[in-house]
């Protein structure tokens, strides 16, 4: 079989698979548990946050986990809404998003939040020049 939708999932790296069967072995505890396994996954997991952070550039306290791509999502458009000063309440998504993002835009427009799609050309990009004329200071997130 060839396997084609690795946007959806993808085998992880032999290196990763390693890694997570030690742990998934060894260090099973949780790691709000105040006991001997729940303290070596506290240690895991916090070397596991030190070594990201510092691959990206960022502090362990910056790091949000989540439990997927549309949990994620969600936070990275819903977040910056709750925060958005008055005036900036509106979002812009492309017109072939992904499900779940389609299903997002709609749950933002039915809580009162203007939500406008990029227009698609014929060959199935985005037109951003269309784009670009949507995106303006009222975009919760836009500079």
């Amino acid at each position: 079989m060839i396997y084609l939708d690795h946007n959806a999932t993808m085998p992880p790296a032999c290196a990763v698979a390693q890694a997570m069967l030690s742990i998934l072995t060894y260090v099973w505890g949780h790691a709000s548990s105040h006991h001997a396994v729940g303290l070596q996954a506290t240690g895991t997991l916090a070397a596991a946050c030190a070594a990201r952070a510092r691959a990206l550039g960022c502090k362990p306290a910056e790091l949000i986990f989540t439990s997927g791509a549309t949990e994620a999502n969600y936070l990275a458009v819903c977040g910056p809404h709750a925060v958005a000063p008055e005036g900036r309440h509106r979002s812009v998504f492309s017109a072939i998003e992904h499900a779940a993002h389609l299903k997002l835009a709609r749950a933002l427009a039915a809580r009162g939040v203007a939500v406008d799609y990029m227009p698609v050309r014929p060959d199935g990009t985005l037109d951003l020049d269309s784009a670009a004329a949507l995106i303006g200071s009222d975009v919760g997130w836009s500079r």
